[in-house]
């Protein structure tokens, strides 16, 4: 174990693991805001999915009425 002090008198071991677990939590906070930020995106695009597929289907609808109107 590397015990030599540091500046601020923290073993450099010790040091390490504080600065690990700062890190890990600052990427554990990042893939939160990541992930959170795709669900919007993902929840966003299903909504103009069922959007275009609704114009899709009035189009069809106003499409087949106009044909049925002409026989």
């Amino acid at each position: 174990m590397n015990t030599f002090p540091s500046s601020h008198g923290v073993p450099v071991v010790a040091r390490n693991a504080i600065v690990s677990m700062v890190y890990r939590r600052q990427a554990s906070t990042r893939l939160a805001v990541l992930e959170e930020a795709a669900e919007g995106r993902t929840a966003s695009c299903q909504r103009e999915i069922l959007h275009l597929q609704r114009l899709l289907r009035e189009r069809q609808e106003a499409e087949e009425r106009l044909l049925q109107s002409k026989r």
